[in-house]
C-alpha cells in the first residue's frame, strides 16, 4: 500500500490551476472586443455596435421613487412602534414615536417666556403716556423754578434799595444771602431744563418695538419646541409599505446610529434599474422593447419597455462579488417600465435584460 499523499496532493493542485485558467479565460471572452464575424450570445459582432442591436444587460427590481431608509427625526429612546413589516401605511401615519418628556419641559419653558414677554410688551406699550405726562410734569417744574428765581430778584433788588439807608434796617448780609439763594434757584432751574432735554431724547416706543421683538423671537422658540414635540413622532412621509422593521420598544436612536429604523417602499410603479457597460451602451435606445428573465434558475419571463437612460456612466450601482462580475468598470443605467397585467415581481429581485431590434 502506497502512503504517499504526493500524487493526491498533485493531482488537487493541478485542478486548481485548470480551474483558475477556466475563469480568467471565461472572463477574457466576456469582455473583450469581439472579432470580425464572431459572436458572444446576443451581443453582436463588430467594432462599433449599431444602435437597436440586441444586448443583454443585468438589474434589480426597484420602485421609482426609490426604497428609502427611515429614522426618527429626534434622538432618543423608542416608547411605541406602531407599524410592523409589511404593513401598508399612509401619509402622515405615526410609524413609531421616541421618548418626548425633555421635548415636552422645553416647550412648557419657551411658553413661560412667551408669558412674560407679553407682559413685557404691555408694560412697554404704556411708556408713550407715561412719558407725555413726565414732559408736562417737568415742563410745569421748569416754570415753577423760573418763577422762585424771578421772586429772588425782585426780592434782591429791593433789599438793595433798602441797604443804603440809615432807616432801611437791612444789612449787607441780608443782601448776600438773597444772591445766593438766586444762585441756588437759578441752579435747580438749569437742573430742570436739562432733565427736560433728557425726557425729549428719551422715545418710548424704541421700547414697544423692543419688546415686541422679544415677544416674536419668544413665540419662535414655542413653535421650534413644539417641533420637537410633534418630531418625536416618526411619520410616513407618503404612502407606501413597511418593507422591513429593524426597531424594537428601548432602542436608542442618535446622530450616530447606523441602522434605520425601517426600510420603507414608497407607493410607486415598479421598474427595472438596469446597467450595461460602456462598450455596449449605444445598443440601448429609448423605445425599445425588453425581455426580462429571472436571473435565477427559478424561470419566469417578463416584458416591458426602456423608458429612461442616464446621461452619464458611473461605477455600478450595487457591487456584486459573482464569477465573471466586473465591478470596476464605467456603466450606463437605464430604466425599464414593466408591462401591466403580468405576474407579480419583488423588490430588489435581479434579473437578466435583454433589449433589441428583435425583442418583441
Amino acid at each position: 500500500m502506497n502512503d504517499n499523499p504526493r500524487p493526491f496532493r498533485f493531482t488537487r493542485l493541478l485542478g486548481l490551476v485548470l480551474l483558475a485558467a477556466s475563469a480568467a479565460g471565461a472572463g477574457w471572452m466576456l469582455h473583450s472586443p469581439p472579432v470580425d464575424g464572431e459572436t458572444k450570445g446576443t451581443v453582436p459582432t463588430g467594432s462599433i455596435p449599431e444602435p437597436g442591436t440586441a444586448a443583454v444587460s443585468f438589474g434589480v427590481v426597484d420602485v421609482k421613487d426609490d426604497v428609502t431608509s427611515v429614522v426618527p427625526h429626534q434622538p432618543g429612546q423608542v416608547v411605541e412602534v406602531f407599524v410592523k413589516e409589511n404593513d401598508e401605511v399612509k401619509e402622515g401615519q405615526p410609524l413609531l414615536r421616541v421618548d418626548d418628556r425633555d421635548a415636552k419641559l422645553q416647550l412648557k419653558l419657551a411658553e413661560s417666556a412667551v408669558y412674560a414677554a407679553k407682559l413685557q410688551l404691555n408694560k412697554a406699550r404704556k411708556l408713550p403716556g407715561q412719558h407725555d405726562s413726565l414732559l408736562a410734569q417737568q415742563s410745569a417744574a421748569i416754570e415753577a423754578s423760573a418763577g422762585r428765581v424771578s421772586a429772588a430778584q425782585q426780592e434782591l433788588a429791593r433789599l438793595q434799595k433798602l441797604a443804603p439807608l440809615p432807616s432801611g434796617g437791612v444789612s449787607a448780609e441780608q443782601v448776600k444771602s438773597a444772591e445766593e439763594t438766586i444762585k441756588a434757584l437759578k441752579a435747580a432751574l438749569r437742573a430742570d431744563e436739562e432733565k427736560l432735554d433728557g425726557l425729549k431724547q428719551l422715545d418710548p416706543r424704541l421700547d414697544v418695538q423692543l419688546a415686541e421683538a422679544e415677544l416674536a423671537a419668544k413665540e419662535a422658540q414655542v413653535e421650534r419646541a413644539q417641533l420637537a414635540v410633534d418630531l418625536c413622532i416618526r411619520k410616513a412621509d407618503k404612502d407606501g409599505t413597511i418593507l422591513r422593521s429593524y426597531v424594537h420598544v428601548g432602542d436608542m436612536f442618535s446622530p450616530q446610529s447606523q441602522q434605520p429604523a425601517f426600510k420603507f417602499c414608497p407607493k410607486s410603479p415598479l421598474i427595472i434599474r438596469a446597467e450595461i457597460e460602456q462598450e455596449y451602451a449605444s445598443r440601448v435606445v429609448v423605445g425599445q422593447r425588453a425581455i426580462i428573465e429571472d436571473d435565477t434558475t427559478a424561470g419566469g419571463n417578463w416584458k416591458g419597455q426602456v423608458t429612461w437612460i442616464s446621461p452619464w456612466f458611473a461605477p455600478r450601482r450595487t457591487l456584486t462579488q459573482e464569477l465573471f462580475q466586473f465591478n470596476d468598470v464605467r456603466t450606463l443605467e437605464f430604466h425599464i417600465s414593466i408591462d401591466p397585467g403580468q405576474p407579480p415581481l419583488r423588490i430588489n429581485q435581479r434579473v437578466r435584460v435583454t433589449t433589441g431590434k428583435d425583442v418583441h
